[in-house]
């Protein structure tokens, strides 16, 4: 990886100053060799290195071998020698760092492991160093291979001590000014400090000759560093090694101490030097890294006590312990607590305890403690402690045995209990909720399944009745009317019915008054409720005790869903009032829908009898257009029959005629007259035709004049004499002389007499008597032709003064029937009217009425007169 510039700088000046160090010790050791031993009894350099790579890293390995080869240079030895005998320096330094890293080691040295471990290290690592430069050395010829055993063991030693003094000694400086930061540990650490320096200098500066020299006062110093290790822990058992080392080299130096006592050469001096060095920090690290990991447990212990403490406040749970053997009770702090005590005021009492527990619960929890002592059996409890200021928590005790003891733990469980019962009442509302939502389901879906008011509302209250156990359920209507009646009900049988229930106006009022706002009408006991007179009338009257109405508002209309409990009062549950109110919204739904329904219904009927009123009258038509087909057909018939009888005969008559000889023919007057009789027929005939339709398409035109009515009747019976007396027929005419006159067209009315008369005629034997009247009523003139003929029925009679053709009564006969229709076209042109009266076998009277002076109705058709009935009661007015 490539470092950055500062990085580079960081690295060459970490890399000088480890050179600088490994240098500088180095000849500080060297200068030992004074001594005159083969080797230094200690050689930091080895310890620094190893220090500098488990701090920094390995990657500082430049700088061991530049400090050696400054060291070697000093020393005047060649630069080849120095770099291959730097090698193994690096090496043993590299090697044992990461050995102890992979070991997981922790430079504090607060555990077994870790000083166990840089021990090893101090005695395994030592020997790459020393069996390399020895192997270098006597390969190279700078040493004799009879001195390489006792060349290796001095290198061996002097780096395992190099690194059993100074490497710790690294390690840890950081933490040495933290021994005097607090107050009680300065006084201490300075009479230690000072007591350790004093005793080493008195037992390490002696002089070999002294007789105290020859005590061994080497171990003296050893209390004091036990002390400085339980104390103060890896930092303080550091440094009494170091400052005992320290010493006792620096006095060895010099000469003095009880090793060059008891040693008989200057080498075994060092090498009990360097024993008694290795002894002490072996000591000293391990007893540091025992009273080290014994602090981190007694702090991981504290830490779990406070922690278990803080748990159990949390927990509301305390417990107790009690021991068989030495019939020792122990409280924890929340016990305490949980009974209403403050902590650790008293020795545990299971007398106070038990003063604690709730008088209802006393005697019940001592009797269950007793028995599972006796015998030695788990066991819960739930009881109530009660305080002194009356405030009452649940607890739960729970007893757990052992061969030697007896453990219990007490928790509060007021909020749990009190939050379970929140959540069992939740559940339950849960549950309700759903039973309502699925009810109100169900109920919705049944309702929707008919559109039949009816059977909606009972739908309803059959459903309802059945989910509330309700004694009664009905559905009242009130209408803007002020009308009340009940439409549904369901009722046990053992309560009496509503059904026949007519609210009268003032109860309407007080009952409208109850839902206008819209709102519930919940009463659960209606004896401490306030109620009009008339709502206690009902309550009284029908037996009820509790009742729940639920308003349906319909526009001005209120309708009113009401369930009653006759037995009892009754909590009514707020669920029930919300299922109820939800189901009015559906039962108003339901109600719009079927009132819709009702109006469709109506209208579909409505509809129907529209459609079979327009059958029946296309069908009426229908007949009347077939009818028509039919008149049609015989009308064309009758007119043929009638044109061509005339012309045959006046053909018969032309034949013969042209049959006889000679250019000029004779023709008798007779035959004449009979053929200008035929073509007159035939020309009246179609001049009828021509009047009757124009009567019908425009109004009939009239010339208004006078008219004496007896001498007209006179006149029209001369002109008929000849036709009377061919018929052997005799006329009565009792028409007065002093009848008015008359004002109408006198051509028309000469028309209706001759019509009248010769239908008479034409339809009866001869020998008829006819008799003609007339008299004057209210203004008006009524006249009469009577005869006492054949006569005719009802069906005739109606059928009468209407155009027809004399085929369609009688197959026998043909023609066409015009002069009775157009009398009656002429008479109602003059604003009169026109009948018949007759009886078979009795004659008939043919009548017609006429204003003496010109009618407002003039000029209108008759057809239009005759199919207007606001016209034919005018007429009847005016000519009853």
């Amino acid at each position: 990886m490539r470092l950055k510039r500062p990085q580079v700088l960081q690295y060459l000046c970490s890399v000088a100053l480890l050179a600088i160090a490994y240098f500088a010790t180095a000849k500080i050791s060297i200068s030992m060799i004074g001594l005159n031993a083969n080797a230094t009894p200690l050689w930091p350099p080895a310890g620094i290195a190893l220090a500098a790579f488990l701090l920094r890293g390995s990657w500082l390995w430049p700088g061991v071998i530049l400090g050696d080869f400054l060291l070697v240079q000093s020393l005047g030895g060649s630069a080849g020698h120095s770099f291959v005998s730097s090698w193994g320096s690096v090496a043993e330094a590299v090697v044992a760092a990461i050995a102890l890293r992979r070991l997981g080691f922790r430079p504090s040295l607060d555990r077994l492991q870790d000083v166990w471990g840089l021990i090893v290290a101090a005695l395994c690592a030592p020997l790459i160093n020393a069996t390399w430069s020895t192997l270098i050395e006597g390969s190279l010829g700078w040493m004799q291979w009879s001195q390489a055993w006792e060349n290796g063991w001095t290198l061996w030693l002097g780096d395992c001590m190099g690194i059993l003094v100074a490497t710790p000694a690294l390690l840890i400086c950081r933490q040495w000014p933290a021994l005097f930061q607090k107050p009680g540990q300065r006084v201490e650490g300075a009479v230690w400090l000072s007591l350790l320096c004093v005793v080493s200098w008195v037992v390490f500066g002696s002089e070999p000759q002294a007789a105290i020299a020859h005590y061994p006062l080497e171990y003296l110093p050893f209390p004091l560093v036990v002390w400085g290790a339980l104390r103060f822990g890896p930092p303080g058992a550091v440094l009494a090694s170091l400052v005992v080392s320290g010493i006792a080299i620096f006095e060895a130096f010099h000469g003095h101490g009880p090793f060059f006592a008891k040693a008989e050469h200057l080498t075994q001096a060092v090498l009990f030097l360097q024993a008694f060095m290795g002894v002490v920090t072996t000591t000293a690290l391990v007893l540091a890294g025992a009273v080290g990991e014994r602090q981190t447990t007694a702090e991981l212990l504290q830490k779990s006590e406070a922690s278990l403490a803080n748990a159990q406040r949390i927990a509301q749970l305390g417990n107790w312990d009690l021991d068989w053997g030495q019939q020792q009770l122990r409280w924890s702090d929340e016990l305490y607590r949980i009974l209403g005590f403050v902590p650790k005021t008293f020795p545990p009492d299971p007398e106070q305890a038990l003063q604690a527990i709730h008088p209802d619960d006393r005697d019940r929890v001592e009797q269950a403690l007793a028995q599972a002592m006796v015998e030695r059996q788990p066991c819960r409890i739930d009881y109530r402690i009660l305080y002194p200021d009356g405030t009452e928590r649940l607890v739960c005790e729970k007893l757990a045995f052992s061969d030697h003891s007896v453990t219990g733990t007490v928790q509060d469980i007021t909020e749990r209990k009190q939050t379970e019962i929140q959540l069992q009442a939740a559940s339950e509302q849960v549950h309700e909720a759903l039973r309502s939502t699925q009810l109100l389901t169900e109920i919705a879906l049944k309702i929707r399944r008919s559109l039949e008011l009816d059977q909606v509302l009972n739908t309803t209250v059959t459903e309802v009745r059945q989910f509330l156990q309700a004694d009664r359920v009905y559905i009242g209507h009130l209408n803007n009317q002020a009308q009340g009646y009940v439409l549904a009900e369901s009722v046990s049988g053992a309560w009496p019915s509503v059904m026949c229930l007519e609210y009268d106006e003032e109860g309407v009022q007080e009952f409208r008054a109850l839902f206008a706002s819209g709102c519930s009408r919940v009463v659960n006991d209606v004896a401490l409720s306030q109620s009009t007179p008339k709502i206690a009338a009902f309550y009284q009257q029908y037996q009820v005790k509790a009742s729940l109405g639920v308003p349906i508002i319909l526009g001005d209309e209120v309708w009113v869903l009401v369930a009653n409990q006759c037995e009892h009062p009754r909590q009514w549950q707020p669920f029930e009032v919300n299922l109820l109110e939800q189901l009015a919204i559906q039962v108003a739904i339901a109600i719009q829908q079927g009132q819709l329904y009702q109006q469709v219904q109506a209208l579909n009927t409505n509809l129907e009898s529209q459609v079979e009123e327009r059958t029946a009258q296309l069908q009426q038509k229908m007949q009347e257009l077939q009818d028509l087909n039919h008149f049609k057909d015989i009308f064309l018939h009758a007119f043929s029959h009638d044109v061509r009888t005339s012309i045959m005969g006046m053909s018969l008559i032309l034949k013969n005629l042209q049959n006889k000889p000679g250019d000029s023919v004779p023709v008798m007057r007779s035959m004449v007259d009979r053929m200008v009789q035929s073509n007159e027929r035939q020309l009246n005939l179609i001049n009828s035709l021509l009047e009757d339709q124009t009567s019908e398409s425009q109004p009939m035109a009239l010339s208004y004049e006078a008219v004496r009515l007896d001498g007209l009747v006179q006149d029209i019976l001369e002109d008929l004499e000849p036709l009377l007396v061919r018929n052997q027929a005799t006329v009565c005419n009792l028409l007065p002389a002093n009848l008015p006159p008359l004002i109408a067209d006198p051509q028309q009315l000469e028309q209706v007499f001759k019509n009248l008369i010769t239908n008479a005629l034409k339809h009866n034997a001869p020998g008829l008597q006819l008799t003609l009247k007339a008299t004057v009523e209210d203004q008006q003139i009524r006249c009469s032709v009577e005869d006492n003929g054949v006569g005719m029925g009802p069906e005739v009679c109606d059928r009468l003064f209407k155009l027809y053709v004399r085929g369609l009564d009688n197959p026998h006969l043909t023609g066409i029937g015009l002069g009775l229709y157009l009398c009656r076209q002429i008479i109602t042109a003059h604003g009169g009217r026109v009948g018949v009266e007759s009886v078979p076998g009795t004659g008939a009277k043919f009548w017609f009425v006429l204003p003496l002076t010109k009618p407002a109705l003039a000029g209108l058709t008759a057809e239009t007169v005759y199919n207007s009935p606001s016209l034919r009661s005018s007429i009847s007015k005016i000519t009853p």
